[in-house]
């Protein structure tokens, strides 16, 4: 259908009727770039599930695909492709982890014992063999940051998620 006729359509039938017609495909494509390689795209389109227009991002990372629906618009939406992207080819969780446990100037033995693990366990995080429990993240966060123990563990499940296969 030609623009015209699309509004001539929606006027008579209206926007639910004209999406079942038209189909809810995609409106926008976008591709998101680093450096002039392309990395991902973001696509606009009608979910039928929220009912409501959302913007997908989409990245293939090792053959796999990722992908992130956002209802923020598309700048959270691109930023969340590039965020993946930079997170699967540049892990830094368990530098992030190293350098927060150095700062607190605690022991791995004390925090051990604040998360309720043994110290190999708290190695393996380091080392990157394996990721905390959200109980032991909590924990971890109120260790080294008892102040304001969200806060870090906000940043650390992001950074987790993120570097998630």
């Amino acid at each position: 259908m030609e623009n015209r006729e699309t509004r001539d359509y929606v006027r008579k039938y209206g926007k639910a009727a004209a999406r079942q017609r038209l189909g809810n495909g995609e409106l926008e494509k976008i591709s998101v770039q680093i450096d002039g390689l392309h990395i991902g795209s973001v696509h606009r389109f009608w979910h039928p599930m929220y009912s409501c227009w959302v913007h997908r991002g989409i990245t293939v990372i090792d053959f796999r695909v990722y992908d992130y629906i956002s209802f923020n618009g598309e700048p959270e939406a691109m930023k969340w492709v590039q965020d993946k992207y930079n997170a699967m080819k540049n892990p830094i969780f368990t530098t992030m982890l190293s350098d927060d446990i150095s700062a607190s100037g605690y022991s791995i033995d004390a925090i051990a014992i604040e998360c309720g693990c043994s110290r190999d366990v708290i190695y393996k995080w380091i080392r990157g063999e394996s990721v905390p429990s959200v109980v032991h993240l909590h924990a971890l966060a109120k260790a080294l940051h008892p102040q304001f123990p969200h806060i870090l563990f906000q940043k650390y499940s992001n950074q987790i998620i993120l570097e998630r296969k």
